[in-house]
C-alpha cells in the first residue's frame, strides 16, 4: 500500500450486483476531485478496462493524521433495483428566530436515509430553515421537499433542525 500512495494511487476494491470483487488503484487526484462532486450518494460511471460500471463510493477509509483516502469501496449497483443510501442535509437560509430573538439553532440531523433508483439518488437535500421563525420552531422530515421517486426512512415527524430558546444567565 506504501507503494501505491507514494505514487499518488489509492487502493479499492469493486463490488456488488452479483458479479466478483475485483480490486483497483485509481489516481488519488482524480478520486479527490470525483469524490467532492458526488460524494457517498451519487452514482457515478466507473471504466475497468473498457468496462463501463454504475457505481457508488461505498466507504472510504481516510488516514487520521492528514485525512488522505486509504482505501475505497465501489458498490456496483443495479439500475432496476432501488437501493439504500445515506444523504447529506444541507441547511440553506436564515431563521427568523435566531436572527430576531437570539434563538439557538440545533442542527440534530446532518444527513438521512432514503431508497431510490440509481438513476434518481439526490447528492443532497435541502432544508430551508427560513420558515423557522419563532423560538422552539422545528423542521421535520414532512417539511422536506422530497425529489420524485425519492422515499425517506425516517419517521415523517422526526425532527432535523430546531429552534431553543436561549438560556437566561443567573
Amino acid at each position: 500500500m506504501g507503494r501505491l500512495r507514494k505514487e499518488g494511487k489509492i487502493p479499492g476494491v469493486l463490488y456488488g450486483a452479483g458479479e466478483s470483487s475485483v480490486l483497483l488503484e485509481f489516481s488519488e487526484k482524480e478520486f479527490d476531485k470525483i469524490f467532492n462532486q458526488a460524494g457517498e450518494s451519487s452514482l457515478i460511471e466507473l471504466e475497468i478496462e473498457g468496462n463501463k460500471k454504475n457505481v457508488l463510493i461505498h466507504e472510504v477509509a481516510f488516514d487520521p493524521i492528514d485525512d488522505k483516502p486509504l482505501h475505497v469501496d465501489f458498490l456496483q449497483v443495479r439500475m432496476d433495483k432501488p437501493i439504500r443510501a445515506k444523504v447529506p442535509l444541507v441547511f440553506e437560509g436564515e431563521s427568523p428566530a435566531v436572527k430576531n430573538f437570539g434563538g439557538i439553532l440545533v442542527k440534530v440531523r446532518h444527513e438521512i436515509e432514503i431508497e431510490a433508483l440509481p438513476k434518481d439518488l439526490p447528492h443532497e437535500l435541502k432544508v430551508d430553515i427560513s420558515g423557522l421563525e419563532n423560538l422552539e420552531d422545528r423542521f421535520r422530515v414532512a417539511d422536506l421537499k422530497i425529489p420524485k421517486g425519492v422515499k425517506v426512512l425516517a419517521p415523517k415527524d422526526e425532527i432535523l433542525v430546531l429552534v431553543e430558546t436561549p438560556k437566561a444567565e443567573e
